[in-house]
């Protein structure tokens, strides 16, 4: 009867530490307002050559997303898969 008081004891120590909220949170600073130089810096920041947008318009995105997938090592460990160890 002992070693069930204190297992109940242990469980009711537990499960108030676990329904327990955490203290209230200082709400964070407000932003600095943003530097009007910097933006203005940003938007005069071009480029008037055309050429990067031809080649954006002729890159195929999915077709670059599946050829750095196929390089990329398994993200869950799967060695079935795995292209990169010898058989």
């Amino acid at each position: 009867m002992r070693g069930a008081g204190r297992a109940l004891a242990l469980w009711l120590i537990g499960t108030g530490m676990a329904l327990a909220e955490d203290p209230p949170k200082k709400p964070p600073p407000p932003p600095e307002p943003a530097d009007a130089e910097f933006l203005e810096f940003l938007g005069s920041v071009g480029s008037d050559d055309d050429g990067w947008i031809n080649y954006l318009s002729q890159t195929d995105p999915a077709a670059a997303a599946r050829v750095a997938a196929a390089k990329a090592p398994p993200v869950n460990g799967d060695k079935k898969n795995d292209k990169s160890q010898n058989p």
